[in-house]
């Protein structure tokens, strides 16, 4: 009746469903124990008496064979650090960009009113503050031009030296993948095809 009703191979097809759904577990543990995803499961075969026939595919873990990234880290670490200079250029540019951002702020507060009016350079020089002792207190905790250069150029030094290490690092790094692709280029071709 029921043959009659959703046919042979319906039927077929939902037993080797529920017969996949608890071999196929047992047969991934058993013979593939670093599988990473789900399985993909394919009926290649399936006809009243005969054996059902199935194609599984897993996605594995690949062995990934690690260069002495002790050794490596010593040697691109130990290089010849990169000087970093703070210029007094430097310096003038963050007093600069101060400086505007105030003009920017004090012309928008003179002229908050006025929607149409669009502004020029001109226009916000005329309202850049004068760098002076009185000034760098409004900015911060500094108590003269003089404490906000030297905060300044400390600030500077450390940006510039983070920047370097964080170089530092991505070389590294670099240098670790292309190590390790070296060793296993066939688990690196996907990692390749990533970057």
């Amino acid at each position: 009746m029921l043959v009659d009703r959703v046919g042979e191979v319906a039927i077929l097809e939902e037993a080797a469903e529920l017969a996949l759904k608890d071999v196929a577990p047992e047969i991934i543990e058993k013979n593939v124990p670093n599988y990473i995803g789900r399985p993909r499961i394919n009926i290649t075969k399936l006809a009243p008496g005969n054996p059902l026939e199935f194609k599984l595919t897993i996605d594995v873990m690949p062995e990934v064979k690690l260069p002495d990234y002790k050794k490596i880290a010593e040697a691109e670490m130990s290089k010849k650090e990169d000087k970093v200079e703070v210029t007094e250029k430097d310096i003038n540019d963050v007093i600069e960009e101060i400086r505007k951002q105030r003009a920017h702020h004090a012309y928008h507060l003179a002229h908050k009113d006025d929607t149409e009016h669009k502004h020029s350079d001109e226009d916000i020089d005329k309202h850049k503050p004068e760098f002076n002792d009185e000034f760098v207190k409004t900015v911060g905790n500094f108590t003269s031009v003089e404490d906000f250069k030297t905060k300044a150029r400390e600030n500077l030094i450390q940006e510039k030296q983070n920047k370097v290490l964080e170089k530092r690092r991505n070389e590294l790094l670099e240098k670790l993948v292309a190590e390790t692709c070296g060793r296993n280029k066939n688990d690196c071709a996907s990692i390749n095809r990533q970057q």
